[in-house]
């Protein structure tokens, strides 16, 4: 049976992991084995962590741990792009470093529908 390195190391440190809990990473790096990175706890626990930091998919806008535009820049693409075409979209793509298809996907409330519709209503 295989047991991953941080729940090794935790009960080396600190004694058995009781059925049905989870050693989790306050760092959120799954490969870190420090002992002091790392708590018990259950699945909600851990997803409550998850949430708290922003880190959860379902953040939306800013508070996505993945997001990569402001709302600020969201708006401004948006009004930038508006009756934009393809060769305009990459320009600016560029200036917010991504991609034309992003640009496309927010000009067409594919993504930030949220924040877009506001602005486009």
């Amino acid at each position: 049976m295989q047991i991953r390195a941080h729940r090794l190391m935790w009960e080396m440190t600190f004694g058995p992991i009781h059925a049905g809990l989870f050693v989790c990473h306050s760092c959120d790096t799954p490969g870190c084995v420090n002992p002091r990175h790392l708590f018990v706890g259950t699945a909600l626990d851990n997803t409550h962590d998850m949430v708290r930091k922003g880190r959860s998919a379902s953040s939306a806008g800013e508070t996505n741990g993945a997001a990569k535009l402001s709302c600020q820049q969201v708006r401004e693409i948006v009004k930038l792009a508006h009756g934009a075409g393809w060769g305009l979209h990459k320009a600016i793509a560029k200036r917010f470093g991504i991609s034309p298809g992003y640009v496309s996907a927010i000009k067409n409330g594919r993504t930030w529908s949220w924040l877009t519709k506001t602005i486009t209503s």
